[in-house]
């Protein structure tokens, strides 16, 4: 299955099979899962998320599309705006990647804030509201 790719600002309300929405200003895309469920998925776009390669034609997204939450359990990648089918994954395997995703997320933010920790301008109390919203994402 090859997927269309819709560039646009805000995410409409209908979401059409076979389409790739993209939203650059708010680093999101939503398409509907390729089994054919009908579940919208969202893939949030930033470094500790989904990537996307735009080469001016086709979309590819890393890592790969799991639907752990879905029904259908689908999973797959998007490569060059097609659909590549990938094997399903035990729970123990989903719950071991989503650990795994969440200590990458916590080390990605705490590089980034002793990094830039002394001349930050953000204060505590927003880096504490920060942190349980990306712990609780991964809920």
């Amino acid at each position: 299955m090859t997927l269309q790719t819709k560039f646009v600002h805000y995410m409409p309300k209908i979401i059409e099979e076979g389409i790739l929405y993209i939203s650059p200003e708010f680093r999101a895309v939503i398409h509907k899962c390729a089994c054919g469920c009908g579940e919208k998925v969202h893939t949030p776009l930033s470094p500790t998320n989904w990537k996307m390669i735009y080469d001016g034609k086709q979309i590819t997204l890393n890592p790969s599309i799991g639907n752990w939450s879905f029904d259908c359990r689908s999973h797959y990648w998007i490569i060059n705006s097609e659909i590549i089918w990938d094997e399903s994954w035990s729970n123990r395997q989903v719950f071991e990647k989503r650990k795994r995703a969440r200590q990458e997320t916590i080390e990605y933010f705490k590089s980034y804030e002793d990094h830039n920790n002394s001349d930050s301008k953000i204060t505590k109390k927003e880096r504490n509201w920060l942190w349980r919203k990306i712990l609780n994402f991964f809920k």
